[in-house]
């Protein structure tokens, strides 16, 4: 099953010399086609255009986190500025640390309200275990002790809902950025003929 996924991803994306990583081709008409083309930030820090984002992301989907990427720009030679691409390339990687850096805050605040959430949950309940041993025909009391009940199994369960669902797809996302973050990036001479 595997060797039959990594010949599926051979014929959609070309493997680098080591067999390991899958490679990520885009053309390029210029650097420009790179960035956000309404940033007006320095190539370091400016945004990567919102297509080629998508582009790369739905590229990554289609290849499994277990394997690592590059990504290789083809560009026409007369175009090349091979004293820039080191900016360019860094203004990439800064995009996708960035990215990694939002998420990881995300993931912080998900592991708060998770913590949260438990400790409600377990005050909730020891409250209402504590408050059902004694005995009392109030039903105000006996309706404030249910409801006790109800709310800790409640916040328990959205302590456990958060862990299992929201949790799992941030920290997925966070790998899944980190991949691009660590991504070797090339620009290399478009062939010609191509496009």
């Amino acid at each position: 099953m595997r060797k039959k996924m990594k010949q599926r991803l051979r014929q959609m994306f070309p493997l680098d010399p080591d067999g390991k990583t899958f490679i990520i081709e885009a053309w390029l008409d210029n650097y420009d086609d790179i960035f956000n083309e309404w940033d007006p930030a320095p190539f370091k820090r400016r945004d990567i255009d919102p297509d080629l984002v998508d582009f790369l992301e739905a590229c990554g989907e289609d290849i499994p986190l277990k394997y690592p990427v590059s990504i290789r720009f083809m560009i026409k030679p007369q175009v090349r500025n091979k004293a820039q691409e080191a900016s360019f390339v860094a203004g990439i990687h800064n995009y996708f640390r960035f990215s990694k850096q939002s998420v990881r805050k995300k993931l912080s605040e998900t592991n708060r309200r998770i913590l949260l959430y438990t400790l409600i949950a377990i005050a909730f309940l020891v409250i209402a275990i504590a408050s059902n041993q004694v005995e009392t025909e109030n039903l105000l009391v006996k309706t404030a002790v249910e409801g006790l009940f109800i709310g800790g199994w409640v916040f328990l369960w959205n302590a456990i809902e958060t862990v299992f669902f929201d949790a799992r797809d941030i920290r997925f996302r966070y790998k899944f950025l980190e991949r691009f973050h660590l991504a070797d990036i090339t620009f290399v001479d478009e062939p010609p003929g191509k496009k």
